[in-house]
């Protein structure tokens, strides 16, 4: 028995904690205005879905779009959001972004 709580508290809690903070964040950072609920309806037909995105191509698209990189119309639209994003949260939306499904 205390190993199944062991294992739920060291392997389990930390990931559901993890998902719930990414939704809260992705909500906080503004991300559902443009990109929709999970990322999967965007508002505009040119806004890319992100639900379901290799995680490395999510984080190297926000960290170019934060640092200037990318300079589309869209991009530059983005930059004023960005920049209240730390790179920390970006990895964490990255990777959560990915995890879902399209």
């Amino acid at each position: 028995m205390i190993s199944a709580t062991l294992f739920i508290v060291l392997f389990i809690l930390p990931v559901c904690t993890m998902a719930m903070d990414a939704a809260e964040l992705y909500h906080e950072r503004t991300c559902i205005a443009c990109h929709g609920a999970y990322g999967k309806q965007p508002v505009m037909d040119e806004y890319p879905k992100l639900a379901g995105q290799a995680e490395a191509y999510l984080l190297t698209q926000m960290k170019d779009i934060k640092n200037g990189y990318r300079t589309n119309a869209h991009s530059v639209a983005m930059q004023n959001v960005m920049h209240l994003v730390s790179d920390e949260e970006i990895a964490v939306l990255a990777k959560w972004l990915a995890s879902l499904s399209e």
